[in-house]
């Protein structure tokens, strides 16, 4: 038995010490190429074409999830290096460099810092071939182009003008008529990031910072354009706000000329997809006058009704005492003939008419107030009830009346879309908590149903999404926002 087991030992082994001698780790792999990618001299031809090809597929294939194993230096030598050899001509050749510069500088394992001299080299590089370059290339050249902004507007604040000045380069992706939205969700990311701090907590200038402020607004009022699949004009709109998000979170206030049409964006994405509700941004919102004094009457006190008995007696009269004497008898009358309907006896209960049970005044109430249609908050039972059906009847209907294809789409619709509103809703806190509580007072009569139009119909507000919005983090955050609207 014990030969038996060795001999199965050696037989689970050996594939093992073959496989050792000829299979390379990652590293070694990468630091081969990189040396031999390093040595190259810039010619021209299909065999160095073929060449770099080769290297750049190698260099791609490995895994940049695991943990670093890519040398600083070699890292950086190496997209340094790529920016040298590869022509914009060969665009293909171009699109494997950018995925190379993704995997050693994104958010993975390796992580390689690109600062200074390298950075400026790396960024040139891109733009230039998203100015060069042609259309099918945009994708790939835009992604290592927000890739190599992240954090990192302060160090290139020598290229803002060129990215998103007047006729930036990203700017054009940006307009309302930019037919691809897959493109415009890109540039909308290569913008935000340039406004976001750097490991030194840094931004870039005020000015810069309400030139991304006003794209982002323009991308958000822009209507829905017709033949536009509605995934991808939600996954659009959901980059644009959280670059808003992330743009509220740096500045330190809103100027007062902006706040309404910010407002009116949060109003209008916050319920984006709940059943009833149009997607139309208007393009401002106005506060309302709000009154320095209480408009309602003031109640009269016990002193001010004595002072006024004491003005009307010292009005005097010939036949003031008899006036007098004639109210007296009259009011003590009304008050003998009230008394019995009043205080009926405490031994004879009242009795209803006969088979007829006697109705609690409670009940009675409620009863009134469902003929009304009134409920807590203005909204009737039967109008929330009703909603909730409906969504629970357009989620339910996919198993009978859409295909699975059908079903799926309906599905990340959903989700995209309550995603948007959670998003809309954290822009708005910030919005609230970046502005003076007496100037957000005369903005919350858009925010806030009306009390006085109690039983009429509600125009949707912050207590649509809070009682029938089905996202639980949707109506949490909505909970936030009106918590710190009443705060203070």
């Amino acid at each position: 038995r014990n030969c038996i087991k060795k001999m199965a030992e050696e037989v689970s082994l050996r594939p093992q010490r073959q496989q050792r001698s000829f299979v390379q780790n990652d590293g070694d792999v990468f630091r081969r190429c990189t040396t031999k990618f390093l040595s190259l001299v810039p010619q021209e031809g299909e065999e160095f074409k073929t060449e770099l090809n080769l290297l750049l597929d190698e260099l791609n294939s490995l895994d940049y999830q695991t943990p670093k194993f890519v040398d600083e230096k070699l890292g950086v030598g190496l997209v340094c290096k790529a920016c040298e050899l590869v022509p914009l001509q060969y665009e293909l050749l171009v699109t494997k460099v950018c995925h190379l510069f993704r995997h050693l500088t994104g958010f993975g394992g390796q992580q390689v810092l690109l600062h200074g001299s390298s950075l400026e080299t790396c960024l040139e590089y891109v733009i230039q071939a998203v100015t060069v370059c042609r259309p099918w290339t945009l994708s790939d050249t835009l992604r290592t182009l927000a890739q190599l902004l992240y954090e990192r507007g302060p160090a290139v604040s020598m290229y803002l003008d060129q990215l998103i000045g007047p006729g930036g380069m990203l700017v054009q992706f940006v307009q309302p008529d930019y037919p691809d939205l897959d493109i415009k969700r890109v540039a909308i990311a290569c913008v935000y990031n340039l406004c976001l701090r750097d490991s030194e907590g840094q931004t870039i200038g005020d000015e810069h910072l309400r030139t991304v402020f006003n794209i982002l607004m323009s991308v958000l009022q822009t209507p829905k354009p017709e033949q536009v699949d509605d995934i991808l004009f939600a996954k659009t709109i959901l980059s644009t706000l959280q670059g808003m998000r992330n743009l509220l979170s740096v500045i330190t206030d809103i100027s007062p000329d902006s706040l309404g049409s910010l407002l009116a964006v949060c109003r209008v994405y916050m319920l984006y997809g709940l059943p009833g509700q149009t997607l139309q941004v208007p393009a401002n919102l106005y506060p309302t006058p709000v009154s320095q004094y209480d408009p309602s009457p003031k109640r009269p006190t016990a002193k001010d009704r004595d002072s006024d008995k004491e003005e009307s007696s010292s009005q005097f009269t010939p036949r003031g005492r008899k006036v007098k004497k004639k109210r007296q008898k009259k009011q003590q009358a009304e008050q003998d003939a009230a008394r019995p309907e009043a205080r009926p006896r405490q031994n004879t209960p009242a009795r209803s008419p006969v088979g007829t049970p006697p109705r609690s005044p409670l009940k009675a109430q409620d009863r009134h107030r469902r003929e009304r249609g009134d409920s807590t908050g203005g909204y009737s039972s039967s109008e929330g009830s009703d909603y909730r059906g409906s969504w629970r009847g357009l989620a339910s209907s996919s198993e009978s009346e859409y295909s699975d294809t059908e079903a799926g789409h309906l599905t990340r619709l959903r989700s995209v879309m309550s995603r948007v509103r959670e998003v809309a809703l954290n822009c708005l806190h910030n919005t609230v908590q970046m502005t003076d509580k007496r100037v957000m007072f005369g903005y919350w009569s858009h925010l806030l149903p009306d009390c006085s139009s109690v039983g009429a119909p509600q125009t949707p507000t912050l207590f649509t999404s809070i009682l029938k919005d089905p996202a639980p983090k949707a109506r949490g955050n909505a909970l936030v926002v009106l918590s710190s609207l009443v705060d203070g």
